[in-house]
């Protein structure tokens, strides 16, 4: 299907279908394609690795796989540049628990909705957030949360305001409408 060259989600059509939902539901199109553009394990584990792959390519979805089988991620029609906070005027940027099978919307709007510096993809307030090495990630769930509200760590299953978490994988599609 439209997803048959991810290592994380190729099979589940189930799971597909939800995401193509989720921002079909956001972007109002009914018609999106997906290109992948970067894979962790194959593009490179440094966050240079992704902005030279990611930066300026529109609309993106990331998808991440822990090391503990938790798959999330999230889609932004905003651009990933190498510095920067960016506010989603539309309000269609969002975060997701593949495991969950459920959708964050940005809860806090006049916040950014994703950030750029030397690091990897952080969307809000390191509500999910990739570092320099995009092995080791981080999520937030306190109240500078822009997606997850507080001790809401549902995106890793942990509980609390802070989890780190190690990166099995990490893809990026292009998403085109």
């Amino acid at each position: 299907r439209l997803f048959n060259s991810s290592s994380i989600i190729n099979n589940d059509i189930t799971t597909q279908n939800s995401i193509i939902k989720w921002i079909k539901e956001k972007i109002n199109e009914n018609d999106v394609k997906f290109e992948l553009i970067f894979t962790m394990s194959k593009d490179g584990s440094k966050a240079e690795d992704f902005h030279k792959k990611c930066n300026d390519q529109g609309p993106t979805l990331i998808i991440i796989k822990t090391t503990k089988d938790r798959i999330f991620g999230g889609f932004t029609p905003l651009n990933w540049k190498n510095k920067g906070s960016f506010k989603d005027e539309n309000n269609q940027t969002f975060i997701f628990s593949l495991n969950l099978m459920k959708k964050y919307d940005m809860i806090k709007r006049e916040r950014d909705a994703i950030k750029c510096a030397s690091y990897g993809p952080n969307f809000g307030d390191c509500d999910i957030k990739l570092n320099t090495n995009l092995k080791d990630g981080e999520t937030y769930a306190n109240s500078s949360c822009n997606y997850l509200s507080n001790n809401n760590l549902e995106l890793t299953g942990g509980k609390g305001e802070y989890e780190t978490f190690i990166t099995e994988e990490f893809e990026v599609y292009k998403v085109i409408y």
